[in-house]
């Protein structure tokens, strides 16, 4: 029994580039691990409402019992220092420091997404949209598909729960449910 697979928009992994080989990983394993009432949404891009500021979800998984779920994808060579700050070390050796953190990325996207699709959900269910209410589940991960989380330095108010590692690849459906 063949089980269909998630509905991947779009539907091809993104061109080779670099920094873009942890998200064609990362599309792969979502492919083969999620069942067809998944939808995955890979560089959604989108325009903030008051700000005219433009912001790309790495990845928008959703489900429409479970909500959805931003994931930040990282590539090789991007970690946590003992202080605390992300860098992003080059296979050349340079470094540079991340202006915000994995998880706050993924934070704002979600954010942004909420603010966007609040009145356009409570418009298409006829309803009016209230305040902070927001009909739907949401949250958000970061995933680092081509590096093990064994001895991450992971700040102390991250669950390893909204973390992928390479490790948790073949098991990517589970830990998205």
């Amino acid at each position: 029994v063949q089980l269909r697979m998630a509905t991947m928009i779009p539907d091809y992994a993104v061109s080779p580039g670099a920094g873009r080989t942890a998200e064609r990983i990362l599309y792969d394993a979502f492919k083969r691990s999620l069942p067809e009432d998944f939808f995955v949404y890979h560089g959604l891009h989108y325009i903030e409402g008051g700000t005219a500021t433009e912001g790309e979800a790495d990845f928008l998984v959703v489900h429409r019992e479970f909500g959805f779920l931003v994931v930040e994808c990282k590539g090789a060579g991007v970690t946590r220092n003992r202080s605390g700050q992300w860098n992003r070390v080059y296979s050349n050796g340079r470094a540079d420091t991340l202006k915000v953190s994995p998880f706050e990325q993924a934070q704002r996207h979600v954010h942004d997404l909420v603010t966007l699709l609040k009145p356009r959900i409570a418009a298409s269910l006829g309803v009016q949209s209230r305040g902070s209410e927001f009909p739907f589940t949401f949250g958000h991960a970061v995933a680092f598909p081509r590096a093990s989380l064994e001895g991450m330095n992971l700040p102390l108010d991250v669950s390893r729960k909204i973390v992928f590692g390479e490790e948790d690849l073949d098991s990517i459906g589970a830990k998205v449910r």
